[in-house]
């Protein structure tokens, strides 16, 4: 059993230590690194704050695990911060603590509301607060940041408050400035989300990855999630690290497959389904809708017409398809506006282009069916110039070996990346890319990274053209096209030497992916269950 106790000037350093860990660091509001002055200043400060209260959460031998820090804003209201130390993460340690904090705040305090402001990509903290009861309160600015408001309550107060900065952001929490308390009912989850989705070896990861990508935006409308998908290890652990529920799907797109979508959606108490597979026809979406589902679509082709009430396709010429609703009600979200992008590119700041190309990024998704990356290495050493190449290792990835070699057999220096790593980061330190024709592509243009694009597969076809019309990309030829090394090779060596292109094409691709697709889906979307009938 975890026990709590107030700090003291011994645990001046054991905090520093803690708050500059890289993980709280980039979890934090302001994430650069704390000097050792300013956090005595900072610290001898809090302890003589009235309104500061400093736990650290210790196990029954007294060793301090983590801390928590409640900042009283107004009498009874309070902000709280907290934080694990990193070889006892993932225990359920953070919500033990707070919630005995929490008790402990309430006799020493007249505490009874406690919010807390977690980035939306913080998944652990969000998962901490909601299991400690904390209710979901919906988006906030905190420090010209992005966050989701939690908001905790006493039993025995029967009003609901939470804070919000009338200007721009939250600052220095322990005090008010030109704020005001509103006062509203605690925010009750509106919806509940199946995604039923395609992933896994054969599928690839771009299904699962865009259907991630807008769980998370819905995630500040107060959704919760469940996927129906995969039972794969891989697809299971990124679903599960997302925080959400996961149930093993037939993938097969028939009736059986429709009857075990229904039963899921009963059993989670869903009352969304979101279909992201290329298995499925216009019967099986009818037979969701028909009962009482809201339908949503995340779609390439237009193969049919949809009796959904939401159909999203983030191709660059999905507005020229032929889109027809069956049934007279669909709306359609068309174009790049609505690229399903993960948190960390959300806000990409604008890209600086370098004169010289000093790092090069090679990425084909999930995996490489048609063993391309070895072929790329082996191109990628004979271009002019100096630089280094980063080239990252799908999960489905069957040729290992042969990527190796190409390695060893490489002038250049090669780092391979599993995915895992952060590709936002990867991509930011790339100065140009050369990559498959899937869900990446998003991300590259929204990251500005100049892009070489091979098409992989047939569906991807109409997406790299309106791309590459758009400046975004150059098309690098396509599988099975006997012209397809030496066209590669011409774009890729036009771009190593020439800056401008590299400036035009990042220019573009953040002009047409700005990041915010998802959130603009997730409103579209908690509008339209909260104004709308299913069925």
């Amino acid at each position: 059993m975890l026990k709590i106790r107030s700090a003291t000037v011994e645990d001046c350093r054991l905090l520093w230590e803690w708050a500059n860990d890289p993980e709280v660091r980039a979890n934090s509001f302001h994430s650069e690194y704390i000097p050792w002055d300013k956090h005595i200043a900072w610290f001898n400060k809090k302890m003589k704050d009235p309104n500061c209260h400093l736990y650290l959460i210790t196990e029954e031998n007294s060793e301090p695990i983590g801390q928590l820090r409640f900042s009283v804003i107004e009498d009874s209201r309070s902000v709280v911060s907290i934080s694990i130390a990193k070889d006892k993460r993932g225990y359920g340690h953070g919500t033990e603590g707070l919630l005995s904090a929490l008790e402990a705040l309430s006799k020493e305090t007249a505490a009874k509301e406690v919010v807390a402001y977690v980035k939306p990509d913080n998944v652990s903290s969000i998962r901490m607060f909601e299991k400690a009861g904390f209710v979901n309160q919906g988006p906030r600015v905190v420090e010209g940041q992005n966050a989701l408001a939690f908001l905790w309550v006493y039993k025995t107060n029967k009003a609901n408050w939470f804070y919000q900065d009338s200007t721009h952001s939250l600052t220095q929490p322990n005090r008010i400035m030109d704020s005001k308390w509103f006062q509203s009912t605690p925010h009750q989850t509106v919806f509940h989300v199946l995604f039923r989705v395609d992933a896994g070896l054969g599928a690839g990861l771009g299904h699962l990855r865009r259907s991630l990508s807008l769980a998370a935006a819905l995630r500040q409308h107060g959704a919760t999630c469940t996927f129906l998908t995969s039972g794969d290890k891989i697809v299971h652990n990124l679903v599960e690290s997302a925080g959400w529920d996961m149930e093993v799907s037939t993938m097969s797109g028939d009736s059986e497959d429709m009857k075990q979508v229904l039963g899921s959606a009963r059993g989670c108490g869903g009352n969304v389904v979101v279909v992201d597979s290329y298995k499925v026809d216009i019967g099986y979406l009818l037979g969701i809708r028909k009962a009482g589902l809201y339908t949503v679509v995340l779609d390439d082709l237009a193969r049919f017409p949809f009796p959904s009430q939401l159909v999203i396709n983030a191709s660059a010429l999905a507005s020229r398809l032929p889109y027809i609703s069956s049934t007279g009600d669909t709306r359609f979200l068309l174009g790049t506006e609505y690229a399903l992008l993960a948190p960390e590119f959300w806000n990409v700041h604008i890209r600086s282009v370098h004169e010289e190309v000093d790092q090069v990024l090679a990425t084909l998704g999930g995996e490489d069916q048609n063993n391309l990356m070895p072929g790329l290495l082996d191109l990628l050493q004979d271009l002019p110039g100096e630089f280094d190449v980063t080239a990252i290792v799908g999960p489905f990835f069957r040729n290992r070996a042969q990527i190796e070699a190409a390695m060893s057999n490489c002038r250049r220096r090669v780092k391979l990346v599993e995915v895992g790593t952060s590709i936002r980061d990867l991509m930011l330190e790339s100065d140009m890319a050369v990559s498959g024709g899937g869900q990446t592509l998003y991300e590259l243009a929204a990251t500005g990274t100049p892009t070489v694009a091979i098409q992989i597969a047939d569906n991807q076809n109409i997406n790299l053209q309106g791309l590459a019309d758009q400046g975004v990309l150059r098309l690098g030829g396509r599988i099975g096209d006997p012209g397809l090394v030496k066209t590669l090779r011409r774009e890729l060596s036009d771009m190593v030497q020439n800056v401008a292109i590299r400036k035009e094409m990042s220019a573009a691709g953040q002009r047409a992916v700005d990041g915010q697709g998802a959130l603009r889906v997730a409103k579209a979307m908690a509008e339209s269950v909260a104004s709308k009938p299913c069925a």
